[in-house]
């Protein structure tokens, strides 16, 4: 996800490796990275569902650092591929489809649908000082024609007027279904604990 406001950016990259049982997240393996200015944080997490159904988890904040570990009552992984696609559901009447190569394209059919409100828990939107009309929108969503997978999706949110500009650019991709390797999942060692 990308941020500009101004003179400030901010730049996250963010990756997880996940496993689902019957449509319910069971493990999580995430690496988020942010960018804001000069400043750069790291965050790392391996979480595997307990017989409790809590979360067993190690945590740690730099890449060959220490971890920690604890436990979760839950876990809230944003976006959710299944909340994701809830959203997308509901969206139906104002998107476009289109047939391109190997995938099914779907776009915005116009520039009246709210997607800051839409989306803002799903991808921790939220806007003030300006108006969601305000803004020019960009939605783009691709599923695989062979699979109907979730291929990926690009938004981008523009604003511009004399009292600033704001541009926000929030892309993902979903890969790799069914071949998430177990040992992604592992445990750290006990000596890095």
């Amino acid at each position: 996800m990308d941020l500009k406001s101004g003179s400030k950016n901010t730049h996250q990259d963010f990756l997880a490796q996940v496993q689902y049982d019957n449509g319910e997240l069971t493990k999580v393996n995430s690496q988020l990275e942010e960018t804001s200015g000069s400043q750069t944080s790291y965050d790392e997490v391996i979480a595997i569902q307990t017989d409790n159904n809590s979360f067993s988890y190690y945590q740690r904040s730099d890449k060959n650092g220490q971890w920690r570990n604890g436990e979760w009552e839950t876990i809230d992984l944003d976006p959710d591929y299944f909340s994701f696609l809830d959203i997308i559901y509901k969206m139906s009447d104002d998107l476009t489809i289109e047939d391109d190569d190997d995938d099914y394209v779907l776009s915005l059919r116009s520039q009246n649908i709210d997607l800051i409100s839409l989306f803002s828990d799903e991808l921790n939107l939220s806007l003030t000082g300006v108006e969601q009309t305000e803004m020019e929108k960009d939605f783009e969503i691709r599923f695989a024609k062979k699979t109907f997978y979730l291929k990926g999706f690009d938004m981008d949110l523009n604003y511009s007027s004399d009292k600033g500009s704001l541009s926000i650019t929030i892309g993902g991709t979903y890969s790799d279904w069914n071949k998430v390797k177990d040992s992604v999942f592992d445990i750290p060692s006990t000596g890095n604990v």
